[in-house]
């Protein structure tokens, strides 16, 4: 299919058709310490471990979230929900943040952050993530996959800062 498309694209473009020909051989011929060239434009990707890192971190967030809403008033006001909530991921270390602007844009796997800005400018919120993440799925797995009030004090007390 590649070496179809370099050739209709060097029939279709006379400006580039030399180099469309030429991508055409490469793959044509197998020529493999080429293939970098061929595409330029696609990223070195992102991996399994982040893409289902950061899909770990919105879905505890859903559960967190929509255990808060069931919360009273009362419950809400003695808990400093600051230090608990979602920031989004830096967009300046760029993994965590492109995969999650594609589960919330594109995927529509995450509505409820719809319209929410992505960018936390700040590293310390994937640390503080990865440091509630195991914490919440062992409390997750004592409680048949339910969040109760107890296994969110275990959350929210490993995020509280120390002085």
């Amino acid at each position: 299919m590649l070496i179809n498309q370099y050739s209709i694209l060097a029939i279709l473009d006379n400006n580039n058709s030399s180099e469309y020909f030429k991508k055409a051989e490469i793959v044509s011929n197998g020529y493999e310490g080429f293939y970098d060239g061929l595409f330029d434009n696609i990223s070195d990707g992102i991996s399994v471990a982040i893409c289902d890192e950061t899909h770990e971190i919105l879905t505890m967030y859903r559960v967190i979230n929509n255990f808060i809403a069931s919360l009273t008033i009362e419950q809400k006001d003695n808990i400093n929900l600051d230090y608990i909530k979602f920031d989004g991921f830096d967009a300046n270390d760029g993994n965590h943040f492109v995969i999650m602007k594609f589960l919330v844009e594109v995927a529509n796997l995450y509505e409820e952050h719809q319209n929410s800005n992505f960018n936390s400018h700040s590293m310390a919120s994937l640390r503080r993530y990865r440091k509630m993440l195991p914490i919440y799925n062992r409390v997750m797995k004592e409680n048949n996959y339910s969040l109760n009030w107890e296994g969110f004090q275990k959350i929210l007390g490993h995020v509280i800062p120390t002085h």
